[in-house]
C-alpha cells in the first residue's frame, strides 16, 4: 500500500454524494479513477455506500504505453513520459488490480475492452451499464 488513508479522499465527497441522492435518487454518480486501493474501496462501502458498478476500460500495457505518449505531444505535462508511464502501470498492477478483483468476485464489475473505437467503446459502456 502507498500509504493514503483510505478515509481522506470520501470525508468531503460523502456528504456531496448523501446531497445529490437525496436531491435526485436514480442520478448516476461517477467516481473517475477512485478507489485505487483496495482499502479505499472497503472504505468507501463503509462510509459511503456500495458501488452499484464499477467500470473499468482494459487495455493492454502497450495500447496504454501508446496513448499516453500520444497524449504527450499536446498535453504539455512533464509526466507523459516512458519513466513515469512504467511506474503507473506497475502501481497499477500491484494497487488496482486487486480493487478490480474484488469488484469481480462481488459481481459488480462493468469490463470494457477499450482496444475497439470509440463508438464501439461507447456502446459497450452504454451496455455494460444498462443505460
Amino acid at each position: 500500500s502507498s500509504g493514503i488513508n483510505a478515509e481522506w479522499p470520501l470525508r468531503p465527497g460523502k456528504e456531496a454524494i448523501d446531497k445529490s441522492f437525496k436531491e435526485s435518487p436514480d442520478k448516476i454518480i461517477l467516481l473517475d479513477g477512485f478507489p485505487r486501493e483496495l482499502n479505499q474501496a472497503q472504505k468507501f462501502e463503509e462510509m459511503v455506500c456500495n458501488a452499484t458498478y464499477v467500470l473499468s476500460f482494459d487495455c493492454s500495457p502497450e495500447t496504454m504505453t501508446e496513448r499516453l505518449l500520444g497524449r504527450a505531444k499536446t498535453s504539455g505535462r512533464a509526466d507523459d513520459n516512458i519513466e513515469t508511464i512504467k511506474k503507473r502501470l506497475k502501481t497499477f498492477t500491484d494497487q488496482t488490480v486487486p480493487v478490480l478483483d474484488y469488484y469481480k468476485a462481488k459481481g459488480n464489475l462493468v469490463s470494457v475492452s477499450a482496444e475497439q473505437n470509440k463508438d464501439a467503446i461507447f456502446q459497450a459502456t452504454c451496455s455494460g451499464l444498462c443505460l
